[in-house]
């Protein structure tokens, strides 16, 4: 029974779920077998008591009382109640999808002849659909199918109506044409991580349509973004825009576009596709930066304001480590310290919580390694315990280097021991262990060795260069300039 679909379903309700679900299950229009509301209450009072209680054996006792243990009697009201959990969960995602649930109501009536109460819902549909502010994708499918539904009953009564048929092919077109840019997009993100090429018949025709549908915000925002993404995948797609075909930084007409669009219609789109335009819009500006071009790390900087302060970019109002980690080193980087602080105090309560102590305190340690405090970087360091690998190989990277500058020699010769031993035990992390590795290596071949000596340099400094794998490469080459 701990295994069965039943159980499992209960398992991903929440209490609130249950209380709600407990008055489906009484109720005679979907049930009226006492077996499977008693199974439904054995279940909901012993489900966080876990396995030993919810054995067949001890459910069967409690809703057939003193009968004998007959599996296959006992599998119906198991059946019936897992039906019954399978229609609330529709029941509730229907009530959430508010243009789903008006059109089968209209389908409904319409089926039904109730002609007035129809024209009164389709009317109120209608209303709730322009009130809410989305106008994605899904909205002119949600429009399209409205007016269709008003289309086709307005025919079937032979009125004369104004059946908005050219509001309505717009409405197809705009989904359609939004829709496909956006799976182009999934796509070419796939395929380039993937190595594997898809094929896109319809990619070429939509690109021309759309760039006349551009004040259409579902369709500008997934063409802007798939064109900013296809120069970061070396698949150029050309436009006829003249503006963009004369422009020396294509990919960066593209992108200020995009990012001109999140700005300003953000609001328009549900959580998860701004996330995703987002991050298409974040990760070309990494990959601009990586190319020497600083000025997009302040772009980056911005995107990144607005997910956190629209939260879509956090979980249940968390930013996660890895978020909050590169928001701070991008500002870093740009030697912005005031906002880099300014940034890793504001979000710190944002942090997961059983880990917020140990990654403000390692974030704020970065922090002061790059403005050379390093009596407080030491400090913080060493009262942090980070379960996450790579961040506490990231701290020993650092302490090291301290130790190396201040010349604390000794201090460095045990803690390279330490780091050693602690990388010797990690196996999960590719080629991260063999960069550190590495690392800690040269450091201890600086420290045995005679760095007075030009031909020692010479030889280190081949050694260092030569290393394919290999942390903090400029700084140890530094050390032998």
């Amino acid at each position: 029974m701990n295994n069965s679909t039943l159980i499992q379903l209960f398992k991903s309700l929440d209490k609130a779920d249950r209380r709600q679900l407990r008055k489906v299950v009484v109720s005679p229009y979907f049930n009226q077998r006492e077996d499977v509301t008693a199974l439904f209450e054995y279940i909901d009072k012993n489900i966080e008591a876990g396995a030993p209680k919810l054995m067949k054996e001890k459910a069967f006792a409690t809703v057939y009382s003193k009968q004998k243990f007959d599996i296959d009697r006992f599998y119906y009201p198991m059946s019936a109640l897992t039906q019954i959990i399978l229609k609330y969960l529709t029941m509730n995602e229907l009530e959430q999808q508010t243009p789903q649930y008006h059109r089968l109501l209209n389908q409904s009536l319409r089926k039904r002849g109730a002609e007035k109460i129809y024209e009164k819902t389709i009317a109120e549909a209608k209303t709730h659909l322009e009130q809410q502010p989305l106008r994605n994708a899904h909205y002119h499918h949600d429009n399209f199918l409205l007016r269709y539904e008003q289309f086709d009953a307005q025919q079937q009564l032979h009125r004369d109506a104004n059946f908005e048929l050219q509001e309505m092919t717009n409405d197809f077109h705009f989904y359609c044409i939004a829709e496909i840019l956006r799976i182009a997009i999934a796509l070419l993100s796939h395929q380039a991580i993937s190595k594997k090429e898809y094929k896109q018949p319809l990619l070429e025709s939509v690109l021309i349509a759309a760039e006349q549908y551009l004040d259409v915000p579902a369709i500008a925002t997934q063409y802007y973004a798939l064109q900013t993404l296809s120069g970061s995948s070396k698949i150029i797609i050309r436009s006829t825009e003249n503006a963009i075909e004369n422009a020396a930084d294509t990919e960066g007409v593209f992108f200020q576009r995009l990012k001109g669009e999140i700005t300003n219609n953000q609001s328009l789109f549900p959580e998860a596709e701004l996330r995703d335009l987002l991050l298409v819009a974040i990760n070309y500006c990494i990959r601009r930066q990586n190319q020497g071009e600083l000025s997009y790390i302040r772009e980056a900087l911005d995107l990144y304001r607005i997910g956190l302060e629209s939260r879509v970019l956090m979980d249940n109002d968390v930013i996660s480590a890895y978020n909050y980690k590169n928001i701070q080193m991008l500002a870093l980087k740009i030697n912005d310290y005031e906002w880099a602080e300014q940034f890793l105090n504001s979000y710190k309560k944002f942090l997961p919580e059983k880990e917020r102590e140990n990654l403000y305190k390692y974030n704020y340690a970065i922090y002061c390694f790059r403005k050379q405090d390093y009596t407080k970087a030491i400090q913080l360091l060493q009262e942090v315990n980070l379960k996450e690998v790579l961040f506490n190989l990231d701290a020993r990277r650092m302490l090291a280097r301290i130790y190396y500058d201040l010349k604390e020699f000794n201090a460095l010769d045990s803690y390279i021991e330490s780091s050693k031993i602690y990388l010797h035990r990690q196996n999960d992390i590719g080629y991260h262990k063999e960069a550190y590795t590495n690392f800690f290596r040269v450091v201890e071949r600086f420290l045995k060795s005679d760095l007075r000596s030009t031909s020692v340099k010479d030889k280190l400094r081949q050694e260092v260069t030569e290393t394919q794998m290999i942390v903090e490469r400029d700084w140890l080459l530094s050390i032998l300039t």
